[in-house]
């Protein structure tokens, strides 16, 4: 009888322990194969659709220039998919979050207003749009909501108007590149901001956005961080602070 009872209780020990192992499998497994929400794959979708694909506007003679390929990557993004494996699209291996976005040189025409579901992706840490038609359209405050953001790239999108000043709430941006919008503006006010906000920041690009009516001191606080500087054709006017050049290991053009 009681070999019965031992046999029993070996049985159960061993069912427990495969029933473990099958539970760890099967959640390793999920954690390697998370697909990224249907939340965020919806806002992709969205945003894929409020654009035209017209490569005549796009740019990409700068692309081949910079030795970007250029294509519309947005035809790889089809509901139903996984959006981790669409073109341009980068998530977090853990979460499956959308931490990052690389859309440049991909033909897309139209604009981006604020309510644009591209602000519906609260976890992006990287988002490039270079090379892209925004067609003289306003740069929507609510680019400076991606509280993550570490990296951004508008170059030559074809944005007008006002710099907003909510681009310098974006305290943890590495590179910012904003140059070759040439009907774009930046005002004393944001230009404070970024100086005063982005501490982290190494790479800063305004190259050609209007900045004539700003006094070059203004620069004078820059990050300890920054590394590079580029204002070509800002029609900055003025002398620049000296420690700029004394106290940055600074690559710079102006």
């Amino acid at each position: 009888m009681w070999y019965l009872q031992k046999a029993f209780q070996f049985l159960c020990i061993v069912f427990f322990f495969l029933n473990f192992e099958a539970n760890l499998s099967s959640s390793s497994s999920y954690s390697i194969t998370q697909l990224c929400s249907h939340d965020e794959a919806s806002a992709l979708i969205q945003f894929k659709s409020s654009f035209s694909i017209n490569k005549s506007y796009s740019g990409s003679w700068y692309c081949d220039d910079f030795g970007i390929k250029s294509y519309p990557k947005t035809d790889s993004w089809n509901e139903g998919t996984d959006c981790c494996s669409w073109d341009g699209v980068t998530c977090d291996n853990i979460k499956g979050q959308v931490i990052g976005l690389d859309l440049s040189c991909s033909w897309l025409y139209g604009t981006i207003p604020s309510n644009s579901s591209l602000f519906h992706l609260p976890h992006l840490q990287k988002l490039n749009l270079a090379f892209n038609y925004f067609n003289s359209s306003k740069m929507s405050s609510k680019f400076g909501e991606f509280a993550s953001l570490v990296y951004l790239n508008l170059f030559g999108t074809y944005f007008a108007g006002q710099v907003p000043s909510q681009v310098s709430h974006l305290s943890k941006l590495v590179s910012l590149d904003l140059s070759w919008n040439d009907d774009q503006t930046l005002d004393k006010h944001t230009l404070e901001g970024l100086v005063h906000n982005l501490t982290e920041v190494r790479q800063l690009f305004l190259d050609g956005i209007n900045m004539s009516s700003i006094n070059p001191n203004v620069m004078m606080n820059l990050s300890s961080s920054l590394r590079s500087l580029s204002l070509y054709y800002c029609g900055l006017r003025g002398k620049f602070p000296q420690n700029i050049f004394t106290c940055h290991p600074l690559r710079c053009s102006n």
